[in-house]
């Protein structure tokens, strides 16, 4: 029954914003779903530091420490402050239900830790 409702606010949070990427808001940061690939950019005091690209089946996670809503624009958000940014393979083929957002993001092989950093997350154009 879990899966079923974990999807279930998924789905509902991606059509209800009407953009087919958009980011799943919750506690202290945003977890994006593996549809669509995703370029990140770190930055520190207005000086880039890196641009990663992850493919399509990949979540995202940010959380924010004090975390404030991001800036968005279509397929795009902007956080400030001092963040987390994890990435984890879909762990299960598609139409398999992978879990609570903890349990998909508990051993994500990339995490990257930020104090005072700007992190920008774009949806790529296939």
């Amino acid at each position: 029954m879990r899966p079923f409702v974990f999807w279930s606010v998924l789905t509902a949070g991606i059509l209800v914003q009407g953009q087919p990427g958009s980011g799943q808001s919750r506690i202290g940061g945003v977890l994006w779903a593996p549809n669509i690939a995703r370029r990140v950019t770190i930055s520190q005091h207005g000086t880039m530091g890196a641009t990663l690209t992850f493919p399509t089946g990949t979540f995202l996670d940010i959380t924010v420490r004090k975390y404030v809503e991001p800036t968005t624009n279509v397929g795009a958000w902007t956080f400030a402050g001092d963040f987390s940014l994890r990435v984890q393979r879909a762990p299960k083929p598609p139409g398999e239900a992978p879990g609570t957002a903890a349990q998909i993001m508990s051993d994500a092989p990339f995490v990257l830790t930020m104090k005072d950093g700007e992190v920008l997350v774009e949806n790529v154009k296939p």
